[in-house]
Formats: structure tokens, C-alpha cells, sequence
């Protein structure tokens, strides 16, 4: 009677438990909503106060319901362990997710306490600069009462070319860096994700999802390349008609043929063997079919495959979750621009080039007078004209 009762109780209690996992969940997204609000709102490294502070109030946000999250993960195990027992298929499946559950916290906290020092140093900066500027006007202030006599000369000096290198400095600034260091480092990254997604014969999301899963489990998505290489192989070979193609498939209960005879691609071939060979219960067994798939790397990738595929999938949608995926789309308009962004820098480098050849001969000639000038020469205060007027038509 009392077992009857245990039953019942531990599976009304998955099912409400399962409840609040979707609820925290659906609130996670709401979150990472939150995150991505502020990161178009700021530059990706943008450390202004500003910036810092809003990313930090998300972060609060995103484990306060983290620990929520784990509460809920640590009552549901101990009722599946109480009801089902320590060895059960469900009780293991919420060890898992609390491990999960307790390694993103970390993740988190240590990404708050990196924002937080961040946030510090800007403000220690700032003091730093308050300092230096305090002693930059009495350096000026000294310097003005040593040279008062070159006053009016180089006051005038001084206008025209600050004037000039600020409107030059401006520009170069507001238009060019910021743009460039944005768009550079978005095609970057979808330019590396596009070109290992490809190595790799998989989808650029399913790649980032894995990358985060093998990232999560101590392994490096790099493993799976003999994998991908040997599956594909071996599916070249079935189509060829090749003698014993496809046996180790076979072993491992995957199917590599659609419902009408067509074969399966290279991706959905790997996620099902993936699969299998997580949920195969005989260790020496599942080491060997490895092996035979993946070559000596299939070592590197036994974390991954120990979590089982429940925690596998978990770990590829918490890296959808938190925002971590760039879409298929998105990665393949990061590799076409990189071939625009190639173009971009060297127009930059050209246009700089070119206005600095039409300044420096000016420059020069202010910079000799000058120096001619503090020599004693009054050849120096024609040249100083001569370069400043250089300047200006340039």
C-alpha cells in the first residue's frame, strides 16, 4: 500500500515539477530578451558605467531565478529518489539537470563578479584621469610663464592645428573605428562559425550548440571532425554499394535512411549516433562503437556522452536560452561581409594615407619653425605661416 502511494506521489510530483522547470524557463527567455535589449542598446565592448550597470541589474535577474531553479531541481530529486529510488532512470535524469543547473550558476556569478571589477576600474580610471588632468594644466601653467614671450605666435599655432587635428581626429573616430571594430568582430565570428560549421558537415547553429555542450562537458567541438569524416565516409560507401557499409550504424541502432530510401545527411546522422551511444548502457562496448566513429578522440568527447542524451539536449538549449546561438541567416551574412570588411580596411588605410600625404608637408614645416624659433631664428616664424596655410588648403 504504502509503494501504491509513493508511485502516486512521485509521479503527480514530476509532473508538477516539470511545470515550474517550463514556468523558470519561459521566464529565462524572458531574461535573455532582457540581455539582448541592452547589448543593442550598448556596444559589445562598451565598459562605460552605463553599460556595465545594465548588463549587472539582467545578471542579478538571471540567477536570483537561477536559484529558484535549483531549489526546485534539489526538491524534485529528492521526491524521485524517495519514490522511484537513487537508481532510477528519472531520479538520474534530475541529478543531471541540478549538475547542469548548479555549473550555469556558477557561470553566472563568476560573470557578474568579472562585470562588477569591470565597473571598478572604470571608476578607479576615471580618478586616474581627474589626476592627470589636474597635473597636465600645471605642467601647462609652467610651460606658459617659461615661453610667455612666443605667446602670441604660438597661440596662433596652436588654434589652426588643433583646430584641424581635432576635426581630422572627430571624424576619424565617430565614422570610421567604432563602425569598423563593430562589424569586424560580428564577421569574425560568423566568418569561424560558418568555415567549422562547414568542416564539420553540420548546421552553423547546431555547431555553436555543440561547440557550448562539449565547451560545458571539458571537450572541444574540434573531437567530433574524425566523427563527422568517418560518418560521411561510411555514408559515401552505403550509396556506393560498398561490401559491410554501414555495419557500425547497424551496431549502433541508427538509422541513416529516410521513409523514402533517401539517405540522411551527415548532421542528423551524428546527433542520432550521438544519441545512441550516450543511452547504451555497456560501457566496453559503447567505448569501442565510439572508438570506431570518432578514432582516439572519442575519449575526449566521454564527459559529453556520460551526461546521456536527455543531458546533452539540455545543455544545447540552455545555449539557445541564453542567447549564445547566432542564427543560420545571421552567420552566413557575417562571412559574406567579411569579404566587405577586407575591402573596407584597405579603403581606410588608403584614405588615411592619402590625407596624411596632403598634411604632413605643412606639418613639417610648422614643426622646423619651430624648432627654429626656439633656436633664435626668425626664419622660424615664416615657416610656422607657411605651414599653417599649407594645412588649411589641404
Amino acid at each position: 500500500m504504502a509503494d501504491t502511494f509513493g508511485f502516486r506521489l512521485g509521479v503527480e510530483g514530476e509532473r508538477d515539477f516539470k511545470k515550474t522547470l517550463a514556468d523558470i524557463n519561459q521566464t529565462y527567455k524572458v531574461l535573455g530578451s532582457e540581455m539582448k535589449l541592452v547589448a543593442s542598446q550598448f556596444e559589445k565592448n562598451d565598459n562605460s558605467i552605463e553599460a556595465l550597470s545594465a548588463r549587472n541589474e539582467v545578471l542579478n535577474k538571471q540567477i536570483d531565478v537561477q536559484k529558484g531553479k535549483i531549489e526546485t531541481l534539489r526538491d524534485a530529486l529528492k521526491n524521485a529518489s524517495d519514490s522511484f529510488g537513487e537508481n532510477d532512470k528519472r531520479t538520474k535524469n534530475w541529478q543531471v539537470q541540478l549538475n547542469n543547473a548548479e555549473a550555469a550558476l556558477n557561470d553566472m556569478e563568476r560573470e557578474l563578479k568579472d562585470n562588477k571589477t569591470q565597473m571598478d576600474k572604470v571608476a578607479d580610471s576615471a580618478d586616474e584621469m581627474g589626476d592627470e588632468i589636474k597635473e597636465t594644466g600645471k605642467q601647462a601653467d609652467d610651460s606658459s610663464n617659461k615661453f610667455n614671450g612666443l605667446k602670441s605666435t604660438l597661440s596662433s599655432v596652436g588654434k589652426a592645428l588643433g583646430a584641424t587635428i581635432a576635426a581630422v581626429g572627430t571624424a576619424a573616430v565617430a565614422t570610421g573605428k567604432k563602425i569598423f571594430d563593430m562589424a569586424t568582430e560580428t564577421a569574425e565570428a560568423g566568418d569561424e562559425i560558418d568555415k567549422q560549421s562547414q568542416k564539420l558537415g553540420i548546421s552553423a547553429e547546431n555547431y555553436q550548440k555543440l561547440s557550448y555542450a562539449m565547451e560545458r562537458s571539458g571537450a572541444d567541438v574540434e573531437d567530433f571532425k574524425k566523427g563527422t569524416a568517418n560518418i560521411t565516409k561510411e555514408l559515401a560507401n552505403m550509396q556506393n554499394g560498398v561490401d559491410g557499409a554501414g555495419s557500425m550504424f547497424k551496431q549502433l541502432g541508427v538509422s541513416v535512411q529516410n521513409a523514402d530510401g533517401s539517405f540522411k545527411s551527415t548532421e542528423e546522422v551524428l546527433l542520432s549516433t550521438i544519441d545512441a551511444l550516450s543511452n547504451m548502457q555497456d560501457e566496453t562496448q559503447r567505448n569501442a562503437l565510439a572508438n570506431s566513429v570518432f578514432g582516439k578522440s572519442y575519449q575526449e568527447i566521454l564527459p559529453l556522452l556520460n551526461s546521456g542524451s536527455d543531458g546533452i539536449r539540455q545543455l544545447m538549449d540552455e545555449a539557445e536560452q541564453y542567447g549564445m546561438v547566432m542564427s543560420d541567416d545571421a552567420v552566413k551574412a557575417s562571412a559574406a561581409f567579411e569579404d566587405s570588411l577586407t575591402k573596407l580596411k584597405g579603403t581606410i588605410t588608403g584614405v588615411k594615407n592619402s590625407l596624411m600625404s596632403e598634411l604632413l608637408p605643412g606639418i613639417t614645416s610648422v614643426t622646423d619653425g619651430l624648432s627654429e624659433l626656439f633656436a633664435g631664428n626668425d626664419d622660424g616664424a615664416e615657416m610656422i605661416k607657411e605651414g599653417i596655410q599649407n594645412v588649411i588648403e589641404s
